[in-house]
């Protein structure tokens, strides 16, 4: 198997206790637009409190009109849920594999519809790294972390074409979420192929109780890269989590990474998941947070950039951020 169908290979089909969920992020930074794409099953476990379905998310970010982010949601039933071989995933209609994506929605807040097809240009990247699968709760591995879209997006009455934009598909799944996350994702850095950026820092309920937080990296910028995602190192990198910001400062050999991702609060979409263990977490999401990235090759500054409404961005904890209510 190769590492594109192993980072998207399903993980939880039928299992009781887990969720899973395929994504498409793609930013358009000169137009201050970005767009959010999800695939989902959810299978709580016994007496979680929450009913097994599948679902589609659309959502729709606008820098300049902030009043115009749009968030949509589909329910469907699991057997609603279609796996082929090599990968794809379906919910009724509406497909995806790792040539692109095309469905619809009806939600009560209105349509979506999309049809996108891309090219990929850089590797997978797994956090964690796949020997540590077997002892975590969680796992997000950045399959198609550097992909060229083309396509077309309508939701909320308007159509958006997207040409050659840059954005990445993700590959998560577990046995229940995070306490509390920050994730930074970004393509294509300053219009470059096959550059990205995708981190998250975490913090988790550890063996008999015990709170954990770390941090892993993934950057590929020119001819410089930093993988950070064995177990270790992400716990030896600790966490600061925020829903102002994310902040990371990881090293690899000799090079050291600072990371800064600021989103907008206008910006934020706030929605609603249901944990397979219980409980619901609340995400904080955009596609146009403003990246600042600074390299340092044995303390010398060597590359530094302020990238404008380049970036994704997500808080997410256990409870809503004050005044600002999830809309899903």
């Amino acid at each position: 198997m190769d590492r594109l169908e192993f980072a998207n290979r399903p993980r939880c089909r039928e299992a009781k206790g887990t969720y899973e969920v395929w994504y498409v992020t793609v930013n358009q930074p000169a137009q201050g637009r970005g767009f959010w794409i999800r695939y989902t099953t959810l299978n709580p476990a016994d007496g979680a409190g929450s009913e097994p379905h599948a679902a589609l998310w659309a959502a729709s970010f606008d820098r300049g009109a902030p009043e115009r982010n749009l968030a949509l949601k589909a329910v469907h039933p699991l057997s609603a849920v279609g796996y082929q071989e090599p990968f794809g995933i379906s919910i009724g209609d509406a497909v995806l594999d790792v040539r692109g994506c095309r469905g619809s929605l009806t939600a009560p807040g209105g349509t979506a519809r999309w049809d996108l097809a891309w090219t990929s240009h850089a590797e997978p990247f797994f956090i964690p790294e796949p020997a540590w699968l077997k002892v975590v709760s969680a796992a997000n591995f950045g399959a198609q972390p550097c992909l060229e879209v083309t396509g077309t997006i309508e939701i909320g009455g308007v159509t958006y074409e997207l040409d050659r934009a840059y954005g990445g598909q993700q590959h998560t799944w577990g046995r229940r979420h995070a306490l509390e996350w920050n994730w930074g994702f970004a393509a294509g850095l300053g219009g470059r192929r096959g550059e990205f950026l995708d981190g998250v820092s975490t913090r988790v309920r550890g063996p008999g109780g015990v709170t954990l937080g770390g941090t892993a990296l993934g950057l590929l910028a020119g001819e410089r890269s930093v993988r950070v995602s064995s177990l270790p190192a992400t716990l030896r990198n600790g966490a600061e989590i925020s829903p102002v910001g994310w902040d990371a400062k990881v090293s690899d050999g000799g090079l050291t990474a600072e990371v800064s991702i600021r989103p907008r609060r206008e910006d934020l979409i706030g929605v609603t998941y249901g944990d397979p263990a219980g409980g619901i977490r609340v995400c904080y999401h955009t596609e146009v947070a403003d990246l600042d990235l600074t390299l340092l090759e044995a303390g010398r500054e060597v590359f530094a950039h302020r990238f404008e409404s380049a970036a994704a961005f997500e808080y997410a904890s256990e409870k809503a951020l004050p005044g600002l209510p999830p809309v899903l």
